[in-house]
């Protein structure tokens, strides 16, 4: 059974607030957890409490797949991320800023 017309619409706002806190980034290094509070602001009020390192994992996800971002290397800080690394990511300068 696919998904609701409502969860697809929630997908695709956190989507577009993860690309747009990329946007402010101007091309610097990030991971997932420093995009947090970035995209925080740009959601709706209610929906705030529901972002977490997981629903931009996978927001980072789909725009890899689209050829947005690209993962430039891994972070390993010992006592924060014992069992895997953290990727590190970079936009890709070739369409982030046309939308």
């Amino acid at each position: 059974m696919p998904d609701p017309k409502w969860m697809l619409d929630i997908r695709e706002r956190r989507y577009k607030a993860t690309k747009r806190a990329i946007v402010a980034k101007n091309g610097k290094d990030f991971t997932a957890a420093s995009l947090i509070s970035e995209v925080k602001r740009h959601v709706w009020s209610h929906e705030r409490w529901d972002i977490s390192k997981q629903v931009i994992v996978g927001a980072l996800k789909r725009l890899k797949r689209e050829g947005f971002v690209e993962i430039v290397g891994l972070e390993s800080v010992k006592k924060r991320n014992k069992r895997y690394p953290t990727s590190i990511y970079r936009a890709v300068d070739k369409g982030l800023e046309e939308e």
